[in-house]
This record gives structure tokens, sequence and C-alpha cells, in this order.
């Protein structure tokens, strides 16, 4: 297998462990029983390729709570891009300036919905 293709599957498989595991916890949350313990997936060619999973991916797989819908929505979002630009944003060759004006551009966004929250509060205190 290509390299591309391997990190391509290696990507999609944490994003699936990841959503797994949030839907395994969710279950488990719901049915007040123990979490399971996830199961690292690999794609190798040769079994003495086998890595232990990274000390942030055990701590993904770990994440609880508001963390863990943290994580799956981030992981959701990178599908998303993937779907919509084909690549991730670490494979994405933008120039620095063009991250930075796409950070401005959503921080902007951000102070509109955040204005317009507060302007929902002040009318129901009023």
């Amino acid at each position: 297998m290509s390299s591309d293709l391997i990190e391509t599957l290696e990507v999609e498989n944490r994003m699936l462990r990841a959503r797994i595991a949030r839907l395994d916890r969710e279950a488990a949350d719901r049915q007040g029983m123990a979490r399971p313990t996830m199961v690292a997936l690999q794609v190798v060619d040769h079994p003495d390729e086998v890595k232990a999973p990274s000390a942030m991916e055990s701590a993904l797989a770990l994440a609880t709570g508001i963390e863990a819908k943290v994580c799956a929505d981030i992981a959701a979002r990178q599908l998303l891009g993937i779907g919509k630009y084909g690549v991730t944003v670490q494979e994405n060759p933008l120039p620095l300036r063009q991250w930075l004006q796409h950070a401005y551009e959503e921080c902007l966004d951000q102070a509109v919905y955040l204005r317009r929250a507060m302007q929902e509060i002040d009318k129901g205190q009023a």
C-alpha cells in the first residue's frame, strides 16, 4: 500500500475509534455501567510495525464529559473538512497569512454569535 493511503486509513481509523469510544461511553453512562476499554487498530504491512498508542491517543480514548464531546466535535469537523477540501489542516499548504486570515474571520463570526446570545439573555432579564 502507498504511504498516503496508509496515512488516510489511519486518520479515518482514529476518527472512527474516537466516535466508537464516545458512543460506548454514552451507552455505558446511560446504563450506569463501567466504561469499556478501547482497543487500538492499526493498518500495517508487517506485524513488527505495530506501535503502541501515543499518549495523546490514550488521552483521547479516556476523555469523558464535556472534554469527550469537544474531542468528538473536533473529529467530526475534521471529517467534514476532509470531505469538503480533500485534505486535513495539517496537509493543507496555505501560507501562514491565509491561516491567520481564516482564524480572524472565525473570530469575527464568534463575536457576532456571542453578541446575539447576549442580547437574547438581556431581553429575557428586562
